[in-house]
């Protein structure tokens, strides 16, 4: 079965920061959703990290792609759908599973 280009982007976006596989659901979260990293070669790339998830992002873009997911006034209720989710874990795989093409 083909990815909708959502799970696509989904899958992209969960990836950014795969490099890290330490555990980081006991560390502390980012109030200002950003922090500098550097990208390796010299130069400086702005990590995003999404608020209310935790996903990290080094590409602006994705970023704000993935924060549209969220609703403003519940971040686990669909913005695509309106589907209400109780936690993250619900909300990514409702996000994935889900066919929200128009």
């Amino acid at each position: 079965m083909p990815e909708t280009a959502l799970q696509q982007l989904w899958t992209r976006t969960s990836n950014a920061g795969s490099e890290n596989t330490e555990d980081q659901s006991h560390s502390p979260s980012v109030d200002s959703g950003s922090s500098s990293a550097t990208d390796g070669e010299g130069g400086d790339k702005e990590q995003q990290e999404c608020m209310h998830c935790g996903m990290i992002f080094m590409d602006q873009t994705l970023y704000l792609l993935h924060k549209g997911l969220h609703s403003d006034s519940d971040p686990w209720k669909c913005n695509l759908c309106g589907h209400g989710c109780g936690d993250k874990y619900m909300f990514t795989t409702h996000v994935i599973s889900s066919d929200h093409s128009c």
